[in-house]
């Protein structure tokens, strides 16, 4: 079974909701995995989370290389 629960950001004038879901399980025993979908593609999934607990999802560390400068020696071999 999917279930999907959408977070916005300022959705309101002045304020904004809290960026917490709650999901139940209804008659499943478990959970299969949660997957977060984020802004801009990236995409988190924890595989078989516990349940009655509250899961801190963060999004995936983007990791980019420095600019090399003009005169660095890998840009002129």
């Amino acid at each position: 079974r999917t279930t999907v629960g959408v977070v916005l950001a300022g959705d309101s004038w002045r304020s904004q909701q809290p960026p917490v879901r709650l999901f139940g399980l209804g008659d499943d025993a478990a959970i299969e995995s949660v997957t977060v979908h984020w802004p801009g593609g990236a995409e988190t999934t924890v595989e078989h989370p516990k349940s009655d607990r509250v899961l801190d999802v963060a999004p995936p560390k983007i990791i980019e290389a420095a600019p090399l400068h003009p005169t660095d020696p890998k840009l002129h071999p």
